[in-house]
């Protein structure tokens, strides 16, 4: 059932009521979602990327595909996804671009205006134009336009703005 789609909980409650309660089964509702858990978690080996791509292939051959796909920027993972999951859109994580930013801008890491404006861009504009003006403000006021790391992220600043990619809900 669950290679169906159906939930595990509801494959319990159908099983509870084949079998005329859930005394007869003889397992609860807990061991059933353990158990379904740890049948699909044994389907991808900790690790092993190949696995991964091989699962979301699977589903989508079954019309099951993800909306979005959020990943660090590993550029294997880029490539697999644009060549296997055409229709996903690909998102950077932005707790990982933060984690680089630190390293990247280790002058302006704890400048709380720096912080401030990078956060913004990040997350909390509401339209491109504001994400731009708040971007170039950002640069000419720390004196970065020319930060390679910064012009690099600018570049694929679709990939991890919220302001990009507002058009589609991620959980």
């Amino acid at each position: 059932m669950v290679n169906a789609g159906i939930k595990p909980t509801t494959t319990y409650s159908y099983l509870v009521e084949e079998a005329d309660g859930a005394n007869i089964l003889g397992y609860s509702k807990k061991d059933c979602c353990n158990f379904i858990h740890q049948l699909m978690k044994s389907k991808v080996e900790a690790g092993d990327a190949q696995s991964v791509v091989n699962e979301f292939n699977h589903r989508q051959a079954r019309g099951i595909a993800p909306q979005t796909i959020i990943i660090d920027q590993a550029r294997g993972m880029e490539i697999s996804i644009r060549e296997v999951m055409s229709g996903t859109r690909h998102r950077l994580c932005q707790w990982h671009i933060s984690q680089n930013a630190l390293s990247h801008l280790s002058s302006l890491k704890n400048d709380k205006g720096f912080c401030k404006l990078f956060n913004k861009c990040m997350s909390e504009c509401d339209s491109v134009t504001e994400f731009e003006q708040i971007w170039e403000m950002m640069l000419t006021t720390y004196n970065v336009e020319e930060h390679e790391w910064l012009n690099n992220l600018y570049n694929i600043r679709k990939m991890w703005s919220t302001t990009f990619n507002n058009d589609v809900f991620s959980a």
